[in-house]
């Protein structure tokens, strides 16, 4: 609620981690005429990626939105121009759920995506009758797959270079879940963990609830809360979104976000004060 504009992304300073940082920042926003109804949530950020709903099979399973997209004359395969915008229904496929928590700088990272974005790559997990081998299996209905498909996977053609989508022609990827669970595939433990978490909370929603049709990736922090150093990112550490990392997974949320300060924030710069 400062900005960057009065505490600069570089500042030595974290994101609150107490019930004291809380207290502050919930005082600050009533100087301001606002009132912070759950404090104890602290700092929290999503980022999430869309599609347009008319694109998916099942359009009434997802959390959706209306929203100004952007426009581009697709004329040219090998280049794409952007000339406009439009309004559209859109469909939430995936979503980074962070936020910081006592001793946690460097906040903690989960991520979520829709069960029909794309295949999982082979995992083996511990089930009340034995160990089990979930094969990869790519037939079925998939956002971001074809039915079937053989590969190649996660394979980036085109890309946006501020003003334009250029590069090879603009043509769809078939999309696989590389680290299902947020680990190797052979990591039964922790696959272990995630799905169970996932079927605890998905037995609790009622029906008709649309976050049903989501599911979590897994969740990721380091010890201590230290600085994210290549060795100390424990929980799911080979944390990827299928539909927000693509095209890097096999790395984690904190090969970008390395460090445990304000900046871990990729936003938090564009952010103006409250006035």
């Amino acid at each position: 609620m400062q900005g960057a504009a009065v505490i600069p992304a570089n500042t030595g300073i974290t994101f609150p981690l107490t019930a004291a940082d809380g207290a502050a920042v919930k005082a600050f926003a009533a100087g301001k005429g606002h009132t912070i109804l759950e404090p104890d949530a602290l700092a929290v950020e999503t980022k999430s990626s869309w599609v347009e709903a008319m694109s998916v099979a099942d359009p009434a399973s997802y959390v959706q939105t209306t929203a100004i997209v952007p426009t581009f004359n697709t004329s040219d395969p090998n280049n794409w121009i952007h000339f406009g915008q439009k309004a559209v229904k859109l469909v939430m496929v995936g979503v980074h759920v962070v936020g910081s928590t006592k001793g946690h700088g460097e906040m903690v990272w989960g991520s979520f995506e829709h069960a029909d974005n794309a295949p999982n790559a082979t995992y083996k997990y511990n089930s009340t009758t034995g160990l089990k081998t979930v094969t990869q299996n790519t037939a079925g209905s998939w956002t971001f797959t074809p039915s079937g498909s053989g590969g190649p996977f996660n394979a980036m053609k085109a890309s946006w270079n501020g003003t334009a989508i250029t590069g090879p022609p603009v043509a769809p990827s078939a999309v696989i879940r590389a680290f299902p669970w947020g680990t190797i595939g052979t990591n039964t433990s922790l696959n272990t963990q995630v799905i169970s978490a996932n079927a605890s909370v998905l037995s609790q929603l009622v029906a008709g609830d649309v976050r049903k049709s989501y599911f979590q990736v897994g969740t990721t922090w380091t010890i201590g809360g230290a600085a994210p150093s290549g060795g100390n990112e424990v929980g799911t550490n080979q944390l990827a979104n299928a539909t927000i990392e693509t095209f890097a997974q096999g790395t984690n949320c904190f090969s970008c976000h390395f460090t445990s300060k304000v900046a871990v924030s990729h936003i938090y710069w564009e952010l103006k004060p409250l006035p």
